[in-house]
């Protein structure tokens, strides 16, 4: 995923297998959410927490602002303007 190839056609630009990312929404997020597609999480710091507890390797984060501070875990990728859906 993320590699800059639409290898299926669908307009985006791969998807992270199950598991292997956490989704932050500004819009739909909540705090409660185990920050999956269907239900994210509100924060990019929340979502760096638990990429890093679950051994998730993409945090995907809906495109907004986000007035937070963000401390990035080594090894995990950080993707930013995605629309919701």
């Amino acid at each position: 995923p993320f590699d800059g190839i639409d290898a299926n056609c669908d307009g985006r630009d791969g998807d992270p297998l199950p598991g292997d990312a956490i989704y932050v929404s500004k819009t739909s997020g909540r705090s409660t959410n185990p920050g999956t597609k269907t239900a994210p999480v509100d924060t990019i710091s929340l979502g760096v927490s638990l990429a890093d507890q679950q051994g998730a390797t993409f945090v995907v984060v809906e495109r907004g602002t986000y007035p937070e501070n963000v401390r990035i875990v080594d090894g995990l990728q950080v993707y930013g303007g995605y629309a919701p859906g």
